[in-house]
C-alpha cells in the first residue's frame, strides 16, 4: 500500500490515451490486476531491471511513503525524470519542473496533469529533462562525488 498502486490504478484510468506499464509484486497485485484498465500492464517481480529501464520514459512514483528510493536514483542515472509524491527524501533528489516533478502526496489530478504534460512535451523538452535527471545524479549522487564525502566522515571520526 505505501507505494501507491491504488493510485497509479487511478492514474491510468484518469489517463485513459496513454499505456502504463506498473513493475513490482506485493500483497495488491490480485486485487489490482481484477481490476486493471486495459491501458495498464502489470509486469509483477523483475529481476533483471536493465531490461526494462530502456522502455521506461518516465518514472511515475505514487508511493504514500518513502526514504530515498533506489528506483528513483537508477532512473534518473540513466536519464529517466521521476514523477512524484513529495515524501520522504525525494526533495533532496527532484528539482520540481527541473528534473522531474514532486506533488502533494495523494494529488492525483496534478498526477495526471504532469503525466499528460510529459506524453504532450515537445521532443527537446523530454531530453532537456532527462540531461538534467542524468546530471543531478552525477553532481550529487555519483561515487566521485560520495566516496569522497564518506572518506572525509570516517577521517573526522577517527580523529
Amino acid at each position: 500500500e505505501e507505494k501507491g498502486p491504488d493510485h497509479f490504478l487511478r492514474l491510468a484510468n484518469a489517463c485513459s490515451s496513454i499505456n502504463f506499464h506498473l513493475y513490482g509484486d506485493g500483497p495488491l497485485l490480485p486485487e489490482l490486476t481484477l481490476s486493471c484498465p486495459d491501458n495498464l500492464y502489470i509486469h509483477g517481480q523483475q529481476d533483471d531491471m536493465s531490461r526494462v529501464w530502456p522502455q521506461i520514459g518516465l518514472l511515475i512514483m505514487p508511493s504514500r511513503y518513502e526514504g530515498l528510493p533506489m528506483a528513483a536514483l537508477e532512473a534518473m542515472a540513466r536519464g529517466i525524470p521521476v514523477l512524484a509524491y513529495r515524501v520522504g527524501a525525494l526533495d533532496k533528489l527532484i528539482e520540481s519542473k527541473g528534473n522531474g516533478w514532486l506533488i502533494e502526496a495523494g494529488n492525483l489530478d496534478k498526477l495526471a496533469k504532469y503525466t499528460r504534460l510529459w506524453f504532450n512535451m515537445a521532443e527537446l523538452d523530454k531530453q532537456r529533462l532527462r540531461n538534467a535527471a542524468q546530471k543531478s545524479i552525477e553532481d550529487k549522487f555519483s561515487s566521485k562525488i560520495v566516496i569522497p564525502q564518506l572518506i572525509a566522515s570516517y577521517k573526522q571520526i577517527s580523529n
